[in-house]
């Protein structure tokens, strides 16, 4: 059976092809995942959530065909919503660029700042 035959059959109720379909994926999700610095917990989390997804989304997965491409994007991103700290680095990235576009366009901002640190370092 295909891959895009098999995906509508779970879509469908046939309890026979969600283990087919963790057979055919699970090696393919478990690698993207290893792309990732996490703990083996996390690990287990992302790609356990990757599967929850499929099965909580299923009606929204437009081309079956590409259900490999769907997972590996799915668990790249539960990957990033797993991992301990990626939204303080998201965080602290943009507010450098806010702080870098702030000082360029508004240089009083940038004296102000540069004023606070060294109160901040000398204090």
């Amino acid at each position: 059976m295909g891959n895009a035959a098999l995906f509508a059959a779970a879509r469908t109720g046939d309890e026979d092809a969600w283990p087919e379909l963790v057979r055919r994926y699970d090696g393919l999700i478990r690698a993207v995942v290893s792309q990732f610095s996490m703990n083996s917990a996390d690990s287990g989390d992302a790609a356990q959530n990757t599967w929850l997804r499929l099965f909580e989304r299923a009606d929204t997965v437009r081309e079956p065909e590409k259900l490999g491409a769907w997972l590996a994007t799915t668990a790249r991103r539960e990957c990033l919503a797993t991992s301990p700290g990626y939204r303080d680095r998201r965080t602290d990235s943009r507010s450098v660029l806010r702080r870098f576009l702030l000082s360029f366009f508004f240089p009083s901002y940038f004296l102000a700042c540069f004023a606070i640190t060294r109160f901040l370092i000398l204090s």
